[in-house]
């Protein structure tokens, strides 16, 4: 590259110039030099920051060290590089969602007048320095990592090379902790399930079992394939299926290192410790008896005494850990036994829980029953008030203004909001900013109308309005992550309140739903962005030049919004009440760590058309969504009335009038290789020129449009709640700064 360069600036000036221009080569030589110092910086930046990021689940090593200079003249310097550089608009994604007072930290430091660090990384560096004839004109090269939009997924990597003339280069990366949705489609387990024709798969598709293909559906992504599926790597229906592989490249094989289990385990550990429970909201919980390392025989009972209060509200008396089997009792004034007691709670081990609601005021006596012998179990009771509960206050500020730090609830940015009170299946309907929750059966309902906090893309502040049948209960200014989790709930999805025809939910900001139980979406699910978005009707099947128009319009970034469905169990679209919708479209990526996303009663509801997922699913089985049959379908080549007498004069369709005896070259059909058919048989007033294909036609539930996100390949920051794989990092995009 340098011999490239200095040869054109030769030819530039002319030979005769040569002499006067010396000056001029070894410039543009020393920075190709400098740049190449600066590029080898860079990657050392990268196994540093790929080292940090494998020790840790989230990029939480910011303790605010700084470059030489101060980390806000870094900052400074480097936006003022960043707007001259003649590629600065690939970092406009980014460059409003840091200053220079974000978190950061100094990942590496490198100096010619100082003492060095003694690591491995500035010991390969200096190495390297010390063989440079251009050393004495280095001062220093500093790598910073700064945190982005307040996520603990996302970070930037800066670097600095700075020489002793006071000039300074800069290299920067994005990097974020890589996420699932990174395929359009991924399963473990295909089972006899096909993609057919009329199927378009617009984004990378990858499984881990056998793909069945009839006919010709259409992959424009790479099809990321198992060599060592048990039953082949793919299967064709008969000798006409082929597919249509358009991705570049078309296929590839995928590491089948990836199990659903792993995943799954992984995002439960993760969210048993980072939830806010909605409970604290109506009440205040103190444990008032805690006791450890209780044992007995078979039989045998022991016995603790409690004083409930007028204040008290609820109480949760729970047993837990150790081996064997205990069962809890309660009773008020007296010692309660197997067959007299208020409350029982008979499991087959030591976990048990007995919850009193309103209790009255007096004496409670907890019997713990010997069923086997047991020992090292726990014994715990909480006491729940309303005198310092959130839905006490009128707003968030009043209540930590009021209450103690150490009696508050807890908020961070990327918790769950856990649905814990009073719980029991939800309908959950989503109207732009507003999420309306109510408790199936009950008459209890949740809105929380949400707003982002300024300068954080991932985190709100809410108005929660609570409805418990009797009473309403409304705190404002609440923070909310925008992650809903039911625990072990059935969640529905859809327009149940019938804000837009029952048919259709616009969605606003970045949300995540969750269950271990079973998901139903029941209507289709937009972002609000795309509400007004002129000529395309939610409602009718899309054809590629559509979805190619909305791709187009997220690559834009005029879409900030996202929602992630997430289950251990199914994710049915539909539900036994509200059949899937005809023409559905989901905009959102659905995950199922332990199930199969299907069309409920797909085997004999109609045929509903399309079935449309913009952004990504990932399956531990692949679910059904319609069923298809094979048929014979007639494909006209050629048809004409125009002429008395038709015939066929090699490879020719030739016509005369009546009367006459002049043939005329109408059609040529010699590079056809069907076997063609024709009618009428005599061939007079008419023709048409015909040959049949077997095709695979939908006889019930959907065809499949399925649309890769775009914006996941290129440092989006995903809903929290998104599954993430903690053991990757990927690049979103990385270079030197070029500065003319």
């Amino acid at each position: 590259m340098v011999t490239f360069m200095i040869t054109m600036i030769l030819f530039a000036v002319g030979v005769g110039y040569v002499e006067q221009n010396t000056t001029v080569i070894h410039k543009v030589k020393d920075e190709c030099d400098f740049k190449s110092v600066l590029t080898n910086f860079h990657q050392l930046s990268y196994a540093k920051i790929t080292e940090l990021a494998s020790e840790t689940v989230a990029f939480d090593f910011y303790d605010n060290s700084g470059p030489s200079e101060g980390y806000s003249t870094f900052i400074a310097d480097f936006k003022n590089n960043l707007d001259d550089s003649v590629f600065s608009g690939q970092w406009d994604i980014i460059k409003d969602n840091f200053d220079g007072t974000s978190n950061h930290a100094l990942l590496l430091s490198y100096s010619t007048t100082e003492t060095n660090s003694n690591n491995s990384y500035i010991n390969s560096f200096s190495t390297y320095i010390d063989t440079l004839d251009l050393k004495d004109k280095i001062d220093n090269c500093e790598s910073i990592v700064v945190e982005l939009d307040n996520s603990d997924r996302k970070a930037l990597v800066i670097n600095k090379l700075q020489l002793v003339s006071g000039e300074k280069q800069f290299s920067a990366a994005l990097f974020q902790k890589s996420h699932y949705n990174k395929y359009l489609y991924f399963t473990e387990v295909e089972n006899d399930i096909w993609f057919t024709d009329g199927d378009v798969v617009n984004g990378p598709l990858a499984t881990l079992g056998t793909l069945h293909i009839s006919g010709n559906p259409i992959f424009n992504g790479t099809v990321y394939y198992n060599p060592d599926a048990s039953g082949g790597a793919f299967e064709y229906y008969d000798e006409d299926s082929e597919g249509v592989y358009n991705g570049e490249p078309g296929t590839e094989e995928i590491d089948p290192d990836v199990t659903f289990s792993d995943i799954a385990n992984k995002y439960k550990k993760k969210l048993e410790k980072n939830f806010v429970s909605f409970s604290d909201f109506m009440e205040t919980g103190e444990t008032v008896l805690e006791v450890s390392d209780i044992s007995d025989n078979s039989w045998g009972v022991k016995y603790y005494t409690i004083s409930v209060p007028a204040t008290c509200t609820r109480v949760i008396v729970n047993t837990f850990g150790g081996t064997g089997n205990a069962d809890l009792y309660i009773r008020r004034n007296h010692q309660p036994t197997t067959n007299n007691y208020l409350e029982k709670s008979e499991n087959y081990n030591n976990n048990e829980k007995i919850t009193l609601k309103d209790p009255q005021t007096g004496t409670y006596i907890i019997g713990v029953y010997a069923w086997s012998n047991y020992s090292g179990l726990n014994l715990k009771v909480t006491f729940f008030t309303k005198e310092k509960a959130l839905f006490g206050f009128s707003d968030f500020a009043s209540y930590t203004a009021i209450v103690p730090e150490e009696e508050q609830i807890d908020f961070k940015n990327t918790q769950a909001l856990k649905l814990d009170y009073n719980s029991t299946d939800y309908n959950i309907d989503i109207d732009d900013n507003k999420i309306i929750v109510n408790w199936r059966g009950k008459s209890d309902s949740l809105q929380i109308i949400h707003s982002e906090n300024t300068g954080n893309e991932s985190t709100y502040e809410a108005t929660y309005i609570y409805n418990d049948g009797v009473d309403t209960y409304t705190t404002s200014g609440i923070p909310f992550s925008g992650f809903i989790t039911t625990e072990d709930k059935r969640i529905y999805l859809g327009d149940h309140n019938n804000s837009n025809s029952g048919d259709l939910c616009y969605y606003d900001g970045k949300l995540t739903f969750h269950t271990s139980n079973k998901i139903y979406i029941e209507d289709s699910f937009i972002p609000s962005e795309l509400q007004d978005f002129e000529e395309l009707n939610y409602t009718e099947k899309w054809n590629q030049a559509q979805n190619n128009r909305i791709v187009d319009f997220y690559d834009n970034n005029n879409v900030d919004s996202s929602l992630n469905i997430v289950t251990d169990d199914y994710i049915y679209i539909g539900s036994g009440n509200e059949y899937a919708k005809e023409n559905q479209k989901i905009f959102a990526s659905l995950y199922s760590f332990d199930g199969k996303i299907e069309v409920m009663d797909y085997d004999w509801i109609s045929v509903k058309d399309q079935l449309t997922v913009f952004g990504s699913m990932m399956q531990k089985e692949r679910g059904a969504v319609g069923q298809f049959t094979t048929t014979s379908v007639k494909k006209t080549v050629y048809t004409n009335s125009d002429y008395y007498r038709y015939k066929f004069f090699h490879g020719i369709v030739q016509g005369r009038y009546w009367g006459q005896s002049k043939w005329y070259d109408l059609f040529d059909y010699s590079d056809i290789d069907e076997t063609l058919y024709y009618k009428p048989w005599n061939r007079r007033h008419y023709i048409e020129l015909y040959y049949y294909v077997y095709e695979t036609v939908t006889t019930s539930g959907f065809y499949k449009n399925y649309i890769f996100d775009p914006r996941f390949s290129r440092g989006y920051t995903p809903a929290n709640g998104a599954p993430q794989d903690d053991r990757a990092l990927d690049i979103i995009f990385s270079g030197i700064i070029e500065v003319f």
